[in-house]
């Protein structure tokens, strides 16, 4: 955009820029569309690698709970699945922040 008039105002004196009205107005329409649209693929990035960060701390929270005990009889799984299920519903609780907040207590790095 260094070279639009409206972004750099040296731009139209250096002649680094056609002179149609037209063909600046859309040509700015164009780029600003495209960072939108890059905008919008980062939103999507940072949503996706949030999911996973969420997707890997729940499983973490799984092998702990399955780590703490000797033998798991049947009855745990099915308690530690259900337990899995209701923090899956629960706005409130984050699996990548437990997982944060368990590691940081045994002394392990994130």
């Amino acid at each position: 955009m260094w070279d639009d008039p409206l972004f750099n105002p040296g731009a139209d004196r250096a002649k680094l820029y056609f002179d149609d009205p037209e063909f600046i107005a859309l040509r700015r329409e164009e780029r600003l569309l495209a960072l939108e649209v890059l905008y919008i693929k980062l939103a999507d990035a940072e949503k996706s690698a949030a999911d996973w960060r969420e997707a890997a701390g729940r499983h973490f929270w799984v092998l702990t709970k399955l780590r703490e005990r000797v033998e798991i009889p049947r009855e745990i799984l099915e308690s530690i699945n259900v337990d899995q299920q209701v923090n899956m519903m629960d706005p409130d609780f984050s699996f990548w922040q437990w997982f944060k907040q368990h590691t940081e207590a045994i002394g392990r790095p994130r």
